[in-house]
């Protein structure tokens, strides 16, 4: 079986090394990290507890009719 040995960032690269006897290295794989976001693009913001929390209570409120 293959799992991950370790995970790291070299430089622009995310480094991942995998093992199939736990200790040594069996073979890395190197995926480009894109640090600089596109012009015109934004990072989505997740919602708050705070604000799922509401929103759940909104739609039972409207379920329930009150």
């Amino acid at each position: 079986m293959i799992t991950i040995l370790r995970q790291y960032i070299e430089g622009d690269m995310q480094v991942t090394e995998y093992t199939q006897d736990g200790q040594s290295v069996s073979h890395v794989v190197k995926v480009p990290v894109h640090a600089e976001i596109p012009a015109g693009e934004q990072i989505p913001v997740p919602p708050t507890f705070e604000q799922r929390l509401s929103a759940v209570e909104d739609a039972i409120t409207a379920l329930l009719g009150l």
